[in-house]
């Protein structure tokens, strides 16, 4: 039995959109792109000399700053999401071209195979190994980091990077398509590439985080209570004010929660410190804690992936009644 894909169309766009998720889904399960030869890196690199152009100067009035921030955000952004948005409608497929671009944005299978082997390096003793590998996925400072610096640094970088690359990923896929999945995937490398936490770019980033903190509100929400169940809103409320990044909160609040340990603490950025509360009053995280965060964060998908397929069938059953 063959597939028809001429009949695809047909079908109910929510329900295309899912079928295409799937297939993106294992293809980066399967086939993960690494970061060196992946699109988005030469996007990391335009960003990053995009950066240097416009804001020369840190000494700047402060709206001219917030106007050349707004400026290289929309000029990084906008040229690649109007040329996907034009090429779309000239492909007979265009699930196709959806395909490809979720596959793309996915950006969490090679984070997760990372930080696995980081932990093989701390069974093994091998802290400065750790270290090394621990740098190429967070911006804080990890030359000095203790062993129990490098686990909570490990398994917070994995849960932001699985609930921004991964569930609001999927989030604004089903929710707007792949144009728009592409304008966020973009809006979080510049996140990342302009990082408001670096005290040269406080102010220029401003409008990049503004962005990526009201498009991933909602996602990073639902993340967090899937992943614990709503567990730990407590020691939310508690730190709320004192927490900076409030769309972080949540996801580490509930990581904690699922592993019994503490997180958060004091973190450098830049050789600035940044003085964060303590979260929860567990025990201290152990190097085998960054294994065991990956079978949460699963469980945490395996339910988004349930409900999509459960929203799926409804709209089904709904077009098949409705339509006939």
């Amino acid at each position: 039995m063959s597939l028809d894909l001429a009949s695809m169309p047909e079908l109910p766009e929510y329900v295309i959109r899912v079928v295409v998720l799937f297939a993106a889904l294992i293809l980066d399960w399967r086939l993960p792109v690494s970061d060196k030869y992946h699109p988005v890196y030469f996007f990391r690199q335009v960003a990053e000399r995009l950066a240097d152009k416009v804001h020369p100067d840190i000494n700047r009035d402060k709206n001219q700053l917030l106007i050349s921030g707004s400026l290289a955000l929309l000029s990084a952004i906008l040229p690649v999401v109007v040329i996907l948005y034009l090429f779309i409608p000239l492909v007979e497929f265009s699930w196709f071209i959806d395909l490809i671009v979720l596959w793309l944005c996915l950006g969490y299978q090679n984070s997760r195979i990372a930080h696995y082997k980081l932990a093989v390096a701390l069974d093994k003793k091998q802290k400065f190994l750790a270290r090394d590998r621990l740098s190429d996925w967070v911006l804080r400072d990890t030359e000095k980091l203790s062993e129990l610096g490098i686990i909570k640094a490990s398994i917070e970088s994995q849960v932001l990077r699985c609930g921004y690359f991964y569930h609001c990923i999927i989030f604004w896929y089903l929710l707007a398509g792949p144009v728009f999945v592409l304008a966020f995937r973009l809006l979080l490398e510049l996140n990342q590439s302009w990082n408001a936490k670096l005290p040269r770019l406080a102010v220029f980033a401003r409008p990049t985080r503004a962005s990526t903190y009201y498009l991933s509100w909602l996602p990073m929400r639902l993340f967090a209570f899937t992943l614990s169940f709503g567990k730990g809103s407590g020691t939310v409320k508690q730190h709320k004010k004192q927490w900076v990044y409030q769309n972080n909160l949540r996801p580490l609040v509930a990581a904690a929660e699922c592993l019994q340990i503490q997180l958060g603490g004091t973190v450098s950025y830049a050789s600035q410190k940044w003085r964060r509360p303590q979260l929860t009053e567990y025990r201290l995280a152990n190097a085998g804690d960054i294994i065991q965060i990956d079978k949460f964060l699963r469980r945490s998908a395996r339910i988004w992936l349930i409900i999509i397929v459960i929203s799926a069938s409804l709209v089904m059953i709904g077009h098949h009644y409705f339509s006939s």
